[in-house]
């Protein structure tokens, strides 16, 4: 009997062996894994149209005045060739480099900087440099609202979030809370490029971005100069994968006198 039950067991061992092995293969694999798969519902944009530079030149932008991020990258999903993450507005580092962590929802310079691979994603306000004017805007800040709560005020005069019982305000860590960018009005132009140490330019795909509220008039500039733009992306998730490859910058506004908001704005940058 005892025979019978090694007997039987041997390929059961092996099975369990087996599924161990693929089990350990698939978690090394999931830690390493250098892409970020773009949301199911994300719809893959019509081509964008040629449009006409919004700048003189190529703008520049002055890092050597901004805060540089020394700390790790914490969850990095990189391969030896690329890094990609969503920009959500969410990681702490990032708010902690905005005056008072933007915890009243306002984000003034330097806004917001994150950390992709080995450069370094900024979001702000297009207030300088030699745009024309109907591409620029000076309000100074744009807001980074809480997602998943309308905040409340404390005795304080501090936000926090609604208890629903009693009509309670708990308070919150503002680091800690998701977040969405709105702009501050409908002509307000929002900015996204990267930069690192050595560089205050780096080229960079932007694969998608989720519309909260829009529609959104999205333009970006191609490494050789050119310019192309979407006039109008509405509400929902888009997949800009196919065409905003190997890009400088973002511009971002609204396609009337709304405030739009935005999140998950997908960045793949190169490692070099």
């Amino acid at each position: 009997m005892k025979q019978n039950i090694f007997r039987f067991s041997l390929p059961g061992i092996f099975l369990t062996l087996a599924i161990s092995l693929l089990i350990s293969c698939s978690q090394t694999n999931e830690v390493v894994a250098p892409d970020i798969a773009l949301e199911e519902k994300a719809v893959l944009v019509p081509e964008p149209v040629l449009a006409e530079a919004p700048a003189s030149g190529e703008v520049v932008e002055k890092t050597d005045s901004l805060v540089f991020p020394t700390q790790p990258l914490a969850a990095a999903r990189t391969s030896g060739t690329h890094a990609i993450d969503y920009v959500d507005f969410d990681d702490e580092l990032g708010l902690s480099l905005i005056p008072d962590y933007a915890a009243n929802m306002f984000a003034s310079a330097p806004f917001y900087i994150q950390q992709v691979g080995n450069a370094w994603v900024h979001v702000k306000e297009n207030n300088n440099g030699s745009y024309s004017a109907s591409f620029k805007s000076n309000y100074g800040h744009y807001h980074l609202d809480y997602q998943n709560f309308i905040p409340c005020t404390r005795p304080d005069g501090t936000f926090g979030r609604p208890t629903y019982v009693g009509n309670g305000c708990r308070s919150i860590d503002p680091l800690k809370q998701p977040r969405t960018l709105s702009t501050h009005y409908g002509n307000q132009w929002i900015k996204i490029y990267a930069y690192d140490y050595t560089n205050s330019s780096r080229v960079f795909d932007l694969q998608g971005i989720k519309v909260i509220h829009g529609p959104i008039r999205l333009r970006y500039r191609k490494q050789n100069g050119t310019w192309y733009e979407w006039a109008s992306l509405g509400e929902g998730s888009w997949n800009l994968s196919s065409y905003s490859t190997g890009i400088t910058e973002v511009l971002i506004s609204s396609t009337n006198n709304s405030s739009i908001s935005f999140d998950k704005v997908l960045i793949k940058m190169p490692n070099y």
